[in-house]
């Protein structure tokens, strides 16, 4: 059988015709896939069992999926009564990843072959690759992984094509005019091109390219490191209706149901004197402040105590008296870190920044200290101990 996410947008037009977002097919696929990858048996057989359906469609469309897609005949249906076909280039990235999923799952190696032959799709992109940012980090994280299976350079270059993507429809500016003023902009990225920003797309976007970041320790260039460790820093600036002003939210959605107390995020945070929610409210990006919390938030000694970084870690150990991590970045980038303490503590505990060989090379004195919490300001890329005694 094959998982067919049931969604407003998939219309039935006979009984052997259905036509849906290309995305809307193959990302809850995607994301099963996840579930199985955590030893979720259930997951894995349905995923499995699509498979053979997926690459069948994979290659009726030779790996280019039109936005309206026929989703049983592998094929481009006219939805609006025109001409003009649109394409979903991104959703090229998120087959290639589902390949290396199912050959993850199975270790059958055609389903590298498979992720191969759409990444030189990929490959034919530029900055015009992005749909949505929901379907364009995954062909980033999956370049990435294609180099750790095959060592070939030419995928970490392929990834800066979803990557060029991201940056192109993020913000760069702090729009401080209007209803601007209640909120950060910078680094925000628009959901899909020219259009507002989306919980759920910038839960994916932070989501794969951690993963990007933590598959390219060794091979990414410096500028790509810097570049998405920034982005990723400024991606928990999102908040809930029931934190902003009513001024700026819509009196009345044109879309969607719109109930400014709920903790449920606008599916559109506007700019300037556009109100948010006029497209209501966005149920799939409510998981996104705990896709946040899970890359920014690590608990240690059994919730004892809890680190949070500006950067997300990358690599972490809890020891007997320390604890040490990493994270992403370089070292010319400087990220806020805060120690957080279940119970309260009479002096802050000692940091020191370690070199290579695990050896302290200079502490790191704390730029605030209230019993609860500590802060320290660390650098990209460095490795650091926090001493418990």
């Amino acid at each position: 059988g094959t998982i067919l996410q049931s969604l407003h947008r998939a219309q039935k037009i006979d009984e052997e015709k259905v036509v849906m977002d290309a995305w809307y097919f193959l990302c809850p696929v995607l994301w099963a896939g996840h579930v199985a990858e955590e030893g979720n048996l259930e997951a894995k057989d349905m995923i499995l069992r699509s498979s053979h359906a997926i690459v069948k469609l994979g290659h009726a469309v030779s790996y280019e999926f039109p936005q309206f897609l026929d989703i049983f005949n592998g094929k481009y249906h006219d939805v609006l009564g025109t001409e003009r076909e649109v394409y979903e280039y991104d959703v090229t990235g998120v087959y290639a990843y589902l390949m290396l999923q199912y050959y993850s799952l199975t270790g059958d190696e055609a389903y590298i072959e498979e992720a191969k032959k759409a990444m030189d799709k990929v490959a034919k992109r530029s900055f015009e690759y992005a749909y949505e940012m929901t379907a364009t980090p995954e062909g980033a994280a999956a370049a990435l992984w294609l180099y750790q299976l095959t060592n070939d350079e030419k995928y970490v270059d392929l990834s800066f094509i979803p990557l060029a993507s991201i940056l192109r429809h993020s913000v760069f500016f702090e729009c401080k005019y209007g209803y601007g003023k209640y909120y950060k902009t910078f680094f925000l990225t628009m959901a899909m091109p020219e259009s507002y920003v989306a919980a759920c797309e910038e839960g994916k976007v932070f989501r794969y390219m951690l993963e990007y970041l933590k598959r390219g320790e060794e091979c990414l260039p410096s500028f790509a490191k810097k570049l998405v460790a920034e982005l990723l820093k400024y991606k928990s600036q999102y908040t809930m209706p029931p934190n902003y002003p009513k001024e700026m939210i819509a009196d009345e959605p044109a879309n969607g149901k719109l109930v400014p107390s709920w903790y449920i995020p606008f599916e559109d945070l506007m700019f300037g004197w556009k109100k948010s929610g006029q497209v209501g409210q966005e149920i799939y990006g409510a998981g996104f402040p705990i896709e946040i919390a899970n890359g920014l938030y690590q608990v240690f000694k059994d919730g004892e105590l809890v680190l949070y970084t500006e950067y997300p870690i990358v690599f972490s150990s809890d020891e007997n008296k320390k604890i040490v991590f990493r994270t992403t970045g370089v070292k010319e980038y400087s990220f806020k870190a805060r120690i957080i303490y279940l119970h309260e503590k009479k002096f802050p505990l000692r940091v020191f920044e370690l070199d290579e060989q695990g050896k302290p090379v200079k502490e790191i004195f704390s730029s605030s200290f209230d019993g609860r919490f500590q802060e320290f300001v660390g650098y990209g890329s460095a490795t650091y101990a926090i001493l418990l005694d």
